[in-house]
């Protein structure tokens, strides 16, 4: 009785397999051409039938001995097959074949299907002549060495007889080397052994940053021609190599600039014809140079340092532009210079020296210093000062015989006056466009008031704060000297011009950070003039 029942399952078995299986996975394959050329490129499609609508790897490694897998593109998609849904994935592999003749495109396994071998014929192609091809890259630079940070121009082109449908160029990868785009590809038509091309040229800028040999390998392209054949194409130029010779720095000079045209220049500009201690002028420096990228160029070049001035540099501002010559690169920058003492004060030349590439030879540029007059301002007397002249007053009276009873009702308005301004200025409100109004229109009293209530809000725990508390605990050098400015004009010393549009601009390039609360242990600044 068992041995029936187990030759009744074989025989189902046996059935069941030789019968027609609609839910059994099948793979299937095909070449988009199974003729080329030598550079094109072969396209493999390759479909699977699954009930499970899930992607999985493809193993090319069997492709790999006669073939370079360029690219494999997965998708999926479903269809109705009878009543039922199925899941074609789908596998489109590009193959650059390594050799010409019939080549065999090996099956792949598919879960437990394989993929049909295939056959592929690659003819030769004349490469001597390339001008007789439809398609080449061609690639050169502007020169066989080059100085470590010296700009190289690298002008790749694309030449087709033919039209294109489609295309990439592969630009290179470099390590240690930076890389400009110059600008958008140009188009043009050129005639070659009377032959009409279309070149699509593209060009790069190099700066290396290490000498030695900087190889520029194989560029690629690839593409799809826009005849009626649908195929793929691959073009490669030819690999070279570059000499990157090392930087000539002299002891003289903390800064290698090879370029192939450097130029500085300056603007002073001072507001006051007579300067006194306290004030400042300011100084523009604009560099720019061929073949340099801005941020290779210098900053902070005016370092002097004096006992007589302070220099505060601004954010240097860069800025490149590119022509047919490559890069131009421009460095802009404005120092504050303030002097703190009186004196015939010189401000010393800068000089630069820089690479000319195109003669080889060590240039220099010279930005011409100054000498600045700077006068210690003078002090008015008492006859000019309304608050001595009232205090003169005050002492005349408390000579009469009613001293006594002004005195206490002096004292006791003075302190009552005193509560009252505590009072209002604790609850004041810092109205910025009275501010703006009072810088722009010269109204110092204005001014003064609304800087003082903004340190009366800034500090509102500390009795009595003012124009000193905003000086000790702001970041800005410029904001701190335009607030000593208003401090000392307010207090009537001779010799002081008060500018508002220059606090108003110290304050509004003002960040919050300068005017948050009052900082512990700040280490301060010197007086920018003696008090």
């Amino acid at each position: 009785m068992l041995i029936q029942r187990l030759f009744v399952c074989v025989c189902l078995g046996l059935l069941i397999a030789l019968l027609p299986s609609t839910g059994r996975a099948k793979a299937t394959a095909h070449l988009q051409s199974t003729k080329l050329t030598e550079g094109d490129i072969a396209v493999l499609v390759i479909e699977f039938e699954n009930n499970v609508p899930s992607l999985f790897p493809l193993d090319t490694t069997p492709l790999l001995a006669d073939f370079e897998v360029l690219q494999v593109k997965p998708s999926l998609r479903r269809k109705l097959k009878g009543d039922k849904k199925v899941n074609i994935l789908r596998w489109e592999v590009e193959l650059y074949p390594r050799q010409n003749g019939y080549l065999s495109i090996p099956s792949l396994k598919l879960k437990d299907q394989q993929s049909p071998e295939l056959s592929l014929r690659v003819d030769d192609r004349n490469q001597a002549d390339e001008s007789k091809q439809e398609f080449y890259v061609e690639v050169s630079t502007d020169k066989d060495s080059a100085y470590v940070g010296e700009q190289i121009i690298l002008t790749i082109r694309l030449f087709h007889s033919q039209p294109l449908s489609s295309g990439i160029i592969y630009e290179p990868s470099f390590d240690g080397v930076d890389v400009y785009s110059s600008g958008p590809d140009q188009r043009f038509r050129k005639i070659i052994n009377d032959r009409s091309f279309t070149v699509l040229e593209r060009k790069l800028l190099l700066f290396a940053r290490e000498p030695g040999s900087l190889e520029i390998p194989a560029i690629e392209f690839r593409g799809e021609p826009g005849s009626g054949r649908k195929h793929r194409i691959r073009r490669h130029s030819s690999a070279f190599n570059l000499d990157i010779i090392p930087a000539i720095i002299s002891s003289a000079s903390n800064h290698w600039l090879p370029a192939s045209g450097f130029e500085i220049s300056q603007q002073w500009d001072q507001k006051q014809e007579k300067l006194f201690s306290g004030d400042s002028i300011s100084r523009k420096v604009i560099i720019r140079a061929n073949g340099l990228a801005a941020v290779d160029l210098p900053a902070n070049l005016l370092s002097q340092k004096s006992a007589k001035f302070e220099v505060y540099a601004d954010q240097p501002k860069r800025l490149n532009s590119f022509d047919d010559s490559g890069v131009r690169g421009e460095l802009e920058q404005t120092f504050v210079i303030v002097f703190s003492e009186p004196g015939q004060i010189k401000i010393a030349d800068t000089v630069i020296r820089w690479r000319d590439v195109s003669t080889d030879t060590e240039q220099r540029v010279s930005l011409p210093g100054k000498t600045i007059s700077v006068s210690l301002p003078a002090i008015k007397t008492k006859s000019q000062n309304p608050e001595q002249q009232n205090k003169n007053w005050l002492y005349r009276i408390t000579n009469q015989s009613a001293a006594i009873v002004i005195s206490l009702a002096i004292v006791i308005c003075f302190f009552i006056s005193l509560w009252l301004s505590k009072r209002n200025r604790s609850s004041a409100a810092f109205n910025r466009r009275k501010l703006r109004n009072a810088c722009m229109s010269g109204n110092i009293s204005v001014a003064h008031e609304q800087v003082r209530n903004l340190a009366a809000i800034r500090f509102k725990n500390k009795p009595n704060p003012g124009l000193y508390d905003l000086i000790s605990n702001s970041d800005s050098p410029q904001f701190q000297h335009q607030l000593r400015k208003l401090d000392r004009a307010v207090y009537g010393v001779a010799g002081e011009s008060w500018h508002g549009d220059e606090l108003w601009r110290a304050y509004r390039q003002l960040k919050s950070v300068h005017l948050s609360r009052p900082k512990k242990h700040l280490k301060q600044l010197p007086a920018l003039y003696p008090r």
